[in-house]
């Protein structure tokens, strides 16, 4: 079973880890939608096995993930039973489609298929093709009318349509293209609005917007981010020993271990800042003086519209401050990195020198 973050304490990799290498294995193998699990093998820079596809799976993958995230709508009560409600999206790349919006709302105890008790399917007013990279787009409002017989909490669950097909969004938690963005509480007293309690991170580990896997596949963008990050992490470590495992926040959301001068943090299931970085739920930051990688919308003073990857590596042993050959690798996200205080701008991989 998945753990929380939090409820494991590393014991065997603080004790085994400079003789033991722990892979994942079978069931626990890395592919698409598993942010969880690369943030695992980061935090304790261990490799992993890929999570392949059907097979010719790089040629049956066309329905590619739509870069949008669903964000929780505004709600405003007009009575008992009639309401307004905002919807909110955020597109994390240029979207080339105009794509048609899907809204049920749920409860088990109404409707059929799919638990629908009533729905607000609707066109969009501004095509996603017109939205600004990491705005947020309001859609509303809508006035939504109750049916007379639904009393209770429903859940807003929403998701959009290509051509009358659902689209998978970049988002994690979602079921058969429907994601829950909140919900709302129908009683005697009126309409009252509840914030979505289930924490749903954006996904990313499958995007190459910009970055090197931009001709691949999802599931080959997967398997190219995570190698370029854990194949060097696991080389200098290898043989070094779990110095540290620390929670760094009460919730142990926040979490950074040290193998000897490797200093790795990653957060789990929420944004977070921590040493004037800023990283999306499950990004991370790896600093080392030869290696460096990160997935975050803040690092070394450069700020990002999206989460953005990119690691450095040297190739000539020296430290990245001090190195004739950095290689700089761009997964995803913005093209501007900085390494030893100087500012690059890589599309997808380079070579510099930092003397």
């Amino acid at each position: 079973m998945d753990s929380k973050p939090g409820d494991v304490v590393p014991l065997f990799p603080l004790v085994y880890s400079d003789c033991v290498q722990i892979m994942t294995h079978q069931g626990n193998r890395v592919g698409v939608g598993d942010e969880k699990k690369v943030a695992d093998h980061i935090l304790f820079a261990e490799m992993f096995l890929r999570s392949f596809g059907n097979h010719l799976y790089w040629a049956s993958e066309s329905n590619r993930t739509v870069e949008i995230v669903p964000l929780e709508p505004r709600v405003e009560p007009l009575g008992k039973r009639r309401f307004n409600i905002t919807y909110r999206w955020k597109a994390l790349e240029p979207i080339a489609r105009d794509l048609r919006c899907f809204v049920h709302f749920t409860n088990p105890a109404y409707g059929k298929g799919e638990d629908i008790a009533f729905q607000n399917d609707h066109a969009l007013a501004q095509p996603p093709s017109q939205w600004p990279v990491g705005e947020t787009i309001e859609d509303g409002p809508h006035t939504v009318e109750v049916p007379a017989d639904f009393k209770g909490v429903a859940a807003i669950q929403l998701g959009l349509l290509d051509q009358g097909d659902r689209v998978p969004l970049a988002q994690t938690g979602g079921t058969r293209g429907r994601y829950t963005v909140g919900r709302i509480r129908i009683g005697e007293d009126g309409i009252v609005a509840e914030p979505q309690v289930d924490t749903h991170s954006t996904r990313f580990w499958h995007r190459a917007d910009g970055g090197c896997g931009q001709d691949l596949c999802e599931t080959d963008c997967v398997i190219k981010n995570v190698w370029e990050v854990l194949s060097p992490l696991n080389i200098i470590t290898a043989e070094m020993p779990l110095d540290d495992h620390e929670f760094l926040t009460p919730d142990r959301t926040l979490q950074r271990t040290r193998f000897g001068d490797v200093t790795i943090t990653v957060s789990y299931g929420r944004p977070a800042e921590f040493d004037g970085h800023a990283v999306p739920a499950y990004g991370f930051v790896v600093e080392s003086p030869t290696f460096l990688a990160f997935c975050a919308t803040r690092h070394a003073g450069l700020e990002y519209d999206t989460p953005t990857l990119f690691t450095a590596r040297t190739l000539d042993g020296r430290p990245l401050t001090d190195s004739d050959r950095v290689r700089l690798y761009h997964g995803f996200g913005d093209t501007r990195v900085r390494v030893g205080g100087r500012e690059f701008t890589v599309e997808r991989e380079t070579i510099v020198s930092m003397r």
